[in-house]
């Protein structure tokens, strides 16, 4: 009944699909033009006497929408490191029209001073109207020529976290039982030019040029290169990729978080094509439990290695104990470990707890990735990382979630580009499936990690929930293959076309399936599944009291053998990168 369920949902999915790209989409374009050309300047926001908060306004784009907000006569709050660049724009706003500048010196990547920032603005002025979360910092460098990893967890707390605290301080602290006020994020630190009126011009030309370019191509690839490649992409995969799966019988496969869920299926598929394996989780005697599951199922060698993969050194002694083991060879990584929250953004009573999820989530794929690239590139290797459709549909109660995955796919499809041929990548974008997060384990509103069924069913609502020996098969499948992507169930893959072609469409459905207020009754989505009784089609393990595996665990505690090591970690990859 579960397989039936869920083959109903695809075929709605691919129809709402066809829908939206067929029927929304066409009709919708000419409604939006008219809106742009004759509503929207009949209804733009005076902004005369509101209250703006600028993060990062120092300088670059964050200088330049101080003075914009100052030449519509918004007082202004400027918030950055810098206390004299801030001082200067300051100034420079108040000669632009600004009735009122006050100067924030802070660093918005710490939870504390953002806080603070907020409060003051709101001490002085008395309300806020927008937030512009603006600071941020760049690299530019290819990610094998990365010597010092853990630098660049600055590049996440002054990009990411700065614009969390600022809105759950807002939030918590001066609007309680409102909605957001205006909040506007930008996502490039770019630095805004002074142009003579001639170099404006020839920027402006130069600008345009590549504007009509993109348009071009655009259109290209719309109206020639996707009609043209699917029939070849269609012929390749019935007659040429199933001739030319990887042979995985002796390959060497390291798994993080294969205690549970996701990554223990993936260790069973692996050992049923012969492959050796490393498996890492924190949990010594889960992991244990696996490995013996896994030579039971014709894995010829499996290494347990305690570790948490969100911290450098841990990875780092992993990888080196996976390649010592096994004769300084590693064929595939799989970056799975991970950690799930279901909880409205005004819920969230401890922000700072939630950097956990990033640490996990994202740099606990990539600093396993930094340390096994040099193997992986020796021996012609494969990358497999755990991500998830939450990477590119954006569904509420899941913000922190949707952000560390959607941070995860574009780090591995960068990488993609950067490393070309010499090492594949396979990204698993799987839906709703059996694990440990559909369990309803995850980072709660508190900060607290624990298990929590009703967040769960407040947060799958409607939708099938897939086996996991299912996924298991079908990634194997793609693994093999070479697949770039692998997307099950097969429901979210329209989905995630609806999530690109239509933003509008999925933000309204998460409103409608999500939406609740508190005190309110609960969310339509789960109203629905209690109403039709539909979690009686989720997978037995999740119809029970889910059984977590933390009870009398032994937990991975980060301290023996683990050195300190930005020096260490410097010194072996360039070791490993002079001897591979």
């Amino acid at each position: 009944m579960g397989r039936v369920y869920l083959a109903i949902h695809t075929v709605l999915m691919h129809v709402v699909a066809a829908l939206v790209v067929l029927v929304y989409i066409p009709l919708s374009v000419p409604v939006r033009l008219f809106l742009w050309a004759f509503v929207k300047p009949l209804r733009r926001e005076e902004l005369r006497g509101k209250v703006v908060l600028i993060t990062g306004a120092s300088s670059g784009i964050g200088e330049e929408l101080a003075y914009q907000y100052a030449s519509e006569g918004a007082s202004l709050a400027l918030v950055a490191r810098r206390k004299q660049a801030l001082k200067s724009v300051a100034a420079a706003a108040r000669e632009r029209g600004a009735p009122d500048v006050l100067v924030l010196h802070a660093d918005v990547s710490d939870a504390g001073q953002s806080r603070r920032a907020v409060e003051e603005t709101i001490a002085h002025y008395g309300k806020l109207n927008h937030l512009v979360a603006n600071a941020g910092i760049w690299s530019t460098c290819p990610f094998d020529e990365i010597t010092n990893i853990t630098a660049f967890t600055t590049i996440m707390r002054v990009s990411n976290l700065q614009l969390l605290c600022s809105c759950i301080y807002i939030n918590i602290t001066i609007l309680p039982g409102r909605r957001n006020p205006s909040t506007k994020n930008t996502s490039s630190p770019s630095p805004n030019l002074s142009l003579s009126l001639e170099q404006k011009g020839e920027m402006d030309l130069y600008l345009m040029f590549h504007s009509v370019l993109m348009h071009v191509a655009a259109a290209l690839v719309v109206l020639v290169y996707i009609p043209l490649s699917m029939p070849v992409k269609l012929f390749l995969w019935a007659f040429v990729k199933p001739q030319r799966k990887e042979n995985l019988r002796g390959k060497v496969v390291l798994i993080t978080g294969a205690s549970s869920g996701i990554g223990e299926e993936l260790a069973y598929q692996y050992a049923a094509q012969g492959a050796c394996l490393a498996l890492v989780a924190r949990r010594k005697k889960a992991l244990e439990g696996v490995a013996a599951a896994a030579l039971e199922r014709g894995s010829p060698d499996v290494l347990v290695l305690p570790a948490d993969v969100s911290d450098a050194d841990q990875s780092r002694r992993a990888v080196e104990e996976t390649v010592a083991h096994f004769g300084k060879c590693m064929n595939h990584l799989v970056a799975n470990a991970g950690i799930w929250s279901s909880c409205s953004f005004d819920e969230v009573t401890n922000i700072t707890a939630f950097t956990k999820m990033m640490d996990v989530n994202f740099w606990g794929s990539v600093y396993p990735t930094y340390y096994a690239l040099p193997h992986l590139k020796a021996s012609k290797g494969k990358l497999v990382v755990s991500c998830s459709a939450a990477g590119t549909v954006a569904t509420s109660r899941m913000s922190f979630y949707n952000a560390t995955k959607a941070a995860q796919l574009r780090f591995y499809e960068t990488l993609r580009a950067e490393l070309g041929s010499e090492v594949g990548i396979t990204v698993l974008t799987p839906g709703y499936v059996e694990s440990e997060i559909t369990k309803g384990k995850g980072i709660q509103s508190g900060g607290d990690v624990a298990v929590n069924e009703e967040a769960r069913d407040e947060q799958i609502g409607v939708f099938p929930v897939g086996r996991v020996a299912e996924l298991g098969e079908v990634a194997m499948d793609g693994i093999r293959a070479g697949d770039w992507y692998v997307t099950w169930p097969s429901l979210f893959r329209p989905l995630q076309l609806v999530a690109c072609l239509a933003p509008g469409v999925l933000d309204w459905a998460c409103r409608a399936l999500y939406g609740t207020r508190k005190g309110a009754r609960p969310p339509l989505g789960k109203r629905i599944m209690e109403a039709t009784g539909m979690k009686r089609l989720f997978p037995e393990a999740l119809r029970r009291n889910p059984a977590i595996k933390t009870e009398d665990e032994e937990y991975c505690d980060g301290e023996e053998g683990y050195g300190a090591a930005d020096d260490a970690a410097a010194a072996y990859l360039l070791q490993c990168r002079k001897g591979l």
